[in-house]
This record gives structure tokens, C-alpha cells and sequence, in this order.
């Protein structure tokens, strides 16, 4: 029962299942009511469970996990798009357009009240009705094309609701790992229990892990006495800074004593290189939205202003349902911003790189840019559409760049389509200026899809 207080927009319901990972955290299922007290503080919210029987529980609770029972996200997953449909009839008015009269959405079922069209007259008067694909065009800068890029376009219901069925009810990754490293990120190494090693990286090795007897994690160690103490942190304190659905997510580090741990998100299957050569029976369809969601995060530290550096398979990780996700951030870096806009080359001083991964400017000049790390997305498309396929395969390090100078390029696989050839060829332009932004790839690749 709500107390006399609560407000239609105090009242909370839980999107998804959720079991609480400390005792100041509450467990709940998808459908319960809760009473917010906490309104906006950060990612965990304190609510109070609203038991119908007998008692009130209080507790932290992740604040994607939950939205207020008026909010469109907490409805059903069609009776939101018919909301959106109706969003998009009231500003669009024409002659031609059947006219939007009203909306009923403050109780189920929604209602879209429009003009009735009927044919009882002798004359036909036809007009545009169902605006349920519709979408507004985005208009460019230069000359008069304007396009539209469908991300999914699923001829029958039954797909939709089984696609974004599937894809929707799954629970989303919680930002972190309970309140109180809200603030802080430093953990203590009694709080991580290591499991089987899952790798072995520059610096150390990686076992997956569990945190509090309740969540697992991935703990990325680093060898005792090594000199690389300096760039382990660097790399956490870069992870902290970014956010995004498709970057590897930090959770804590370890650094009062050695071993250093940084510990974060586990992703359950393990690199994509491995998981493209283990799994065969991947069809394309597949493919191209894998790419798309490394575009997705790479488009994020594109508008951040950071380059990667190393973009290839090995260093993308594979989750649940073909989920995948950028990580090891070892040689990403921030570029500066000058007076005139951004300064785009960072000049590298190491001597380390993956030449066959990397662009001609970033080899021979090691200039690096978020143009390059196109080039090395293309590199890592045929990566993906051949299913974990080395580049060049068969050359040696020392070929490769005179060969690409000279204007060699990868030639087209078995299984590519002349569409995602024609992207790939755009990432390995010579001219750096002329390589797509991948805020351009991600929608190609969707279009693709």
C-alpha cells in the first residue's frame, strides 16, 4: 500500500530480476513496486520494496533496473512504439496525412485517436496512415541528399518479437558493482577471490574472479617487481574516465599492495579472435552486428577525443548472445584539444605496434589518429568476416608496408559482400581525411545489417 505521500512519479516498478550482491542491496523481481527516497543520487538508488502483505524492505538498488510506473520504458514493449508512432503523427500535418485527434496514455491499453477514413462515399479519398516505420530524414550539410539509415527492418511481427524479445528482456550490465564504489574504485584484494586464468597479457595475467561471494569478474594482474607498474595504472585510470555500453566496464582496482589488480565486467566467452575460429556456424548477419557494436564504442571514444591504438580481435571481448565489447585499453590515449579544434595526430615514441594491423601514417611516421584506428577497423572486419582469418596471411611484417605503399590492398573474401568491401576499402584510403568516421561506419554497418 502507497502512503498518502507517494506520487504517480515516486512509485518505481523493476524492469528485470535483480539479487542483491551486498546486505545494503535489495533483491527483487521484474514487476515489483518500490517508493523511491533517493531521488538522482548517482547510479544506485536507495527505494523502499512495496510489499502488499506485511512488510517494507530499504536498500540500494541499480537505477537502470528500474523506472516509474507512468514512464514509457516500464510499459510493454509494442504499446511503446505505438507511442512513438503517435509522437511522430502529431507533428507531421498535411492534407494527405490521416490527422492525429488525441492520445490516451495514462492507463493501459494505449489509444491513438485519429480522423475515420471510411469508404461509404462515392468518391475515393485516399491518405496516408500507418506511420510505424516512419522516420525523420537526417539532413546533411552538403548539397540537397538527405538519407535514412534503418537499423532493423523485420518483414513480419513474429520476428520483431522475436528479435527484440530476445535482445530487450535481457538484464543490462549495472554501472559498477554496488554503491559504495561510487566514489572510489580503490578495492581490497580480500574482497576478489581468483579462479581459472583466463589469459596472459603485456603486463600480467587474467583469471576470472569473484567478487563478495556473489559476482564474478575478470581481475587483470600484474607480475610482481615489473617495471610496468606506471602503465598498468595509466590504463585503469583511463577505464575509469570512459562509460559506454560496448567498452569493457572497471570495476575496481587493487593497488595498496602487489600484486596489482584491476578488476572488471567478465565477458563469459572470451576474445573474439578465439571465439570467431571456435565458432564456424556464425552467419553473416551475425558478423555485421558484431562490427557494428565495436563501431558503437569506437564512435564513443571518437567523441571523447581518444584514440586506440591497437584495434583488432584479440583485444575484443565476447559476452552473452554475441555481445561484444572493446577492452584492454593499454594503448589508448587522449588527444589534445588546441586552440583551433582538435589536434588529431598523437606522435608515438614507442617501438611496439601490429604492423599488419596498423595504418601506413601510424607505421612509417607513427602518427596515430582516430583515422588510423578506421584503417585498423577495416583490418579487423576481415578479421570478423573471415571468421578470425589472419591478415596478409603468409607475409611477413617487413612486406607488408612497402606492398601497402605501393597501393596494395587486402582483396575481397569468399563470403564478403561487394557492400562491406566497399567500407572496408573507405578504411584503408591513403588520404587520412578521406577514411569514414565511425559514427559513419556504425551506421553503414547497420544499413548493411
Amino acid at each position: 500500500p502507497q502512503s498518502p505521500t507517494n506520487t504517480a512519479d515516486n512509485i518505481y516498478v523493476a524492469l528485470y530480476d535483480y539479487v542483491a550482491r551486498t546486505s545494503t542491496q535489495l533483491t527483487f523481481k521484474k514487476g515489483d513496486k518500490m517508493e523511491l527516497i533517493n531521488p538522482n543520487e548517482g547510479d544506485w538508488w536507495v527505494v523502499r520494496l512495496i510489499d502488499e502483505v506485511t512488510s517494507q524492505l530499504e536498500g540500494y538498488v541499480p537505477s537502470n533496473y528500474i523506472a516509474t510506473c507512468s514512464s514509457l520504458e516500464s510499459q510493454p514493449k509494442f504499446e511503446l512504439a505505438s507511442y512513438k508512432q503517435a509522437k511522430l503523427m502529431k507533428k507531421l500535418r498535411h492534407s494527405k496525412l490521416v490527422q492525429l485527434y488525441a492520445v490516451c496514455t495514462r492507463s493501459q491499453p494505449f489509444y491513438i485517436v485519429t480522423e475515420l477514413m471510411c469508404n461509404g462515399s462515392m468518391l475515393y479519398y485516399l491518405k496516408v496512415a500507418d506511420f510505424g516505420l516512419a522516420r525523420a530524414i537526417k539532413v546533411g550539410l552538403i548539397g540537397p541528399y538527405s538519407y535514412f539509415v534503418s537499423k532493423f527492418v523485420l518483414p513480419e511481427l513474429s520476428l520483431c518479437v522475436e528479435y527484440y524479445g530476445n535482445k530487450l528482456d535481457e538484464n543490462p550490465q549495472t554501472d559498477g558493482l554496488s554503491h559504495e564504489f561510487a566514489d572510489k574504485y580503490e578495492g581490497d584484494h580480500s574482497e576478489f577471490k581468483l579462479g581459472k586464468k583466463l589469459g596472459e597479457g603485456n603486463f600480467g595475467k587474467v583469471f576470472e574472479g569473484l567478487w563478495n561471494g556473489t559476482t564474478k569478474v575478470a581481475v587483470k594482474t600484474l607480475k610482481q617487481g615489473t617495471s610496468e607498474q606506471e602503465s598498468f595504472l595509466k590504463e585503469a585510470k583511463l577505464m575509469k574516465k570512459l562509460r559506454h555500453p560496448k567498452l569493457v566496464q572497471l570495476y575496481a582496482v587493487c593497488t595498496r599492495s602487489e600484486p596489482f589488480y584491476i578488476v572488471t565486467e567478465l565477458m563469459c566467452n572470451g576474445s573474439l579472435l578465439d571465439y570467431l575460429r571456435d565458432h564456424e556456424d556464425l552467419n553473416q548477419l551475425i558478423l555485421i552486428d558484431m562490427a557494428a557494436q565495436i563501431a558503437s564504442g569506437m564512435a564513443y571514444l571518437e567523441t571523447n577525443n581518444y584514440i586506440y591504438r591497437d584495434l583488432a580481435a584479440r583485444n575484443i571481448l565476447v559476452g552473452k548472445n554475441n555481445c561484444v565489447k572493446v577492452a584492454d585499453f593499454g594503448l589508448a590515449r587522449a588527444i589534445k584539444v588546441g586552440l583551433i579544434g582538435f589536434e588529431e595526430i598523437y606522435e608515438s615514441t614507442s617501438k611496439k605496434f601490429p604492423v599488419k594491423w596498423s595504418a601506413p601514417e601510424a607505421a612509417l611516421q607513427k602518427n596515430f589518429s582516430i583515422k588510423s584506428d578506421v584503417w585498423s577497423f577495416g583490418i579487423l572486419l576481415t578479421e570478423i568476416i573471415g571468421k578470425g582469418r589472419e591478415p596478409y596471411p603468409g607475409w611477413d611484417n617487413k612486406e607488408i608496408l612497402p606492398q601497402v605503399e605501393s597501393g596494395y590492398r587486402m582483396p575481397k573474401l569468399p563470403d564478403c559482400t561487394d557492400s562491406l568491401y566497399a567500407i572496408m576499402l573507405n578504411c584503408w584510403d591513403a588520404d587520412p581525411k578521406k577514411r569514414n568516421s565511425f559514427e559513419t561506419l556504425l551506421c553503414k554497418l547497420e544499413d548493411a545489417y
